[in-house]
């Protein structure tokens, strides 16, 4: 059936819109989807220290890419090696850089593919095998999408 003759009002009414309820687990400074942490949770997580990896600069100041091997325009940006200066924690947001252990960042934390996870949030929600404790352990929220 050709549905360009269709009214535009007689189209969206026929359509049914749902919305999407997302949950969210609180943590210290923010909140994570639980959909994302049981993901995270599947990850292999290695303990090490942070040290900074290589970082493509746009040649116009504006943007800054985490280089993994890609290819990219010399003539765009330029390669700067040890030039992505901190991660965050995929959970917690905390910082992780290289340096000295600050009340501002942390030093070391759990590392996977291209996601760190600091020491507390590793602890806390990775390393635990029973998912539904710590969601009984923690505040809950839910946001329609």
């Amino acid at each position: 059936m050709d549905k360009s003759n269709i009214p535009m009002k007689k189209l969206n009414s026929s359509l049914k819109m749902e919305s999407e309820i997302k949950k969210y687990l609180l943590v210290q400074n923010g909140e994570i989807p639980v959909d994302y942490l049981i993901e995270l949770r599947q990850y292999a997580w290695e303990f090490r220290k942070y040290s900074c990896p290589d970082a493509l600069i746009a040649i116009n100041g504006g943007s800054t890419w985490l280089y993994t091997g890609q290819k990219y325009d010399e003539s765009k940006v330029t390669l700067i090696k040890g030039g992505w200066a901190h991660d965050h924690c995929e959970i917690c947001y905390a910082t992780i850089s290289e340096g000295e252990a600050t009340s501002e960042y942390e030093v070391e934390g759990y590392h996977s593919e291209f996601e760190w996870i600091c020491k507390n949030c590793f602890t806390d929600f990775i390393q635990p095998m029973d998912l539904n404790s710590i969601l009984k352990n923690h505040r809950i929220i839910e946001k329609s999408l």
